[in-house]
């Protein structure tokens, strides 16, 4: 499969779809529960880009999940890569990566 998991959503009667993928935690053991870390970031702030990637964006930050460190939105990056996405950096250092398609 290509693209084994993914989110699509319509906005507006536009659909967005999104690949997402994730990077777990170095020396992560699969057999073991997951622990959890959360941390006293408070709410996450914007700016948010406009469209489907902030939409997305502000959706995560406002879930109140205190698992989330920050979000990065590929589009308001200082040197965008030409895609639109984001990037969720957990606590404990794992990642979940949202590219637009």
């Amino acid at each position: 499969m290509k693209r084994p998991y993914g989110l699509a959503v319509v906005l507006e009667g536009n659909e967005a779809r999104w690949q997402v993928t994730a990077q777990s935690v170095p020396g992560d053991d699969f057999d073991q529960p997951e622990t959890p870390v959360e941390g006293d970031t408070g709410p996450i702030e914007g700016p948010w880009a406009d469209g489907p990637e902030g939409w997305l964006a502000q959706l995560l930050a406002s879930s109140g999940s205190r698992e989330i460190e920050r979000i990065e939105q590929w589009s308001l990056r200082e040197e965008p890569d030409r895609r639109d996405g984001l990037t969720v950096f957990f606590h404990n250092g794992a990642r979940i990566f949202a590219r637009s398609l």
